[in-house]
């Protein structure tokens, strides 16, 4: 199955393509000493605009293409995802129970989220899903951040949030390796594409190849936001280049 790491190199090949063939004829319109400075630049306008038609089009099928790969990581993640039926009143009664009777317990005693679902059942992990963020929430100190307080101060299995720990328990707990793949690339789903459009912006629109490649790299974590204005500059940038 194609990946959205996958799309992200094919943006990067376009940006590249797309750079080189405007490249290529403002080679040809500079060597060309028969051309005139006006015909010059009607050749300029004539092939920018048609090499920006066609890639703008690959660009969009390529947009698309990730979409689609998008739905299908939430599919397969939500087929095995462990879930509770949240009209039933024994679902909401057991997770209940079991978030009070084996979570709670020890993040009263300090532990942190991570180290009290390692040993969680299917109930425990989805009461924490329930009632954990509310509770990090009501008991962190003034001057703490809800993941500070969620991970403690001396915790090494650092998490971002709640969800991360349980999705991390849920996987732990899936019958198969694929399919604690799939509720992990489920989880890695936002950042991943935030990531290629990211990357699919600076390639489209001519920016700087490495930044695109580092963003690329980091595109299952965090990764800072790209300012406009600094990736229109650079995309200003390379047009007036190939004018030149």
């Amino acid at each position: 199955m194609t990946t959205l790491a996958d799309l992200n190199k094919r943006a990067m090949e376009l940006g590249r393509e797309r750079t080189a063939k405007l490249a290529y004829y403002q080679k040809e319109a500079e060597t060309d000493e028969l051309m005139s400075t006006d015909a010059r630049t009607r050749y300029l306008e004539g092939w920018t605009k048609s090499v920006n038609t066609e890639y703008a089009k690959k660009f969009e099928e390529l947009k698309e293409e990730a979409a689609y790969v998008g739905r299908q990581v939430t599919r397969d993640s939500e087929r095995v995802r462990p879930t509770f039926d949240s009209n039933s009143p024994a679902d909401l009664t057991r997770t209940e129970q079991a978030w009070r009777n084996i979570v709670l317990p020890q993040l009263e005693r300090g532990r942190t989220l991570n180290q009290a679902l390692k040993g969680a059942d299917r109930d425990a992990v989805i009461g924490a899903e329930r009632f954990a963020g509310g509770w990090f929430n009501a008991n962190r100190g003034p001057d703490q951040t809800i993941e500070e307080a969620l991970n403690g101060d001396q915790a090494k299995d650092f998490t971002a949030n709640v969800q991360a720990a349980v999705t991390s328990r849920f996987a732990d707990l899936a019958d198969r390796p694929e399919d604690a793949a799939a509720i992990r690339a489920a989880a890695r789903l936002e950042n991943e594409l935030a990531a290629f459009q990211r990357v699919t912006y600076i390639s489209e629109s001519g920016g700087s190849h490495l930044e695109a490649a580092v963003l690329s790299h980091y595109s299952d974590k965090d990764v800072p936001d790209v300012d406009a204005e600094e990736a229109q500059e650079s995309a200003s940038t390379a047009q007036a280049m190939s004018w030149q």
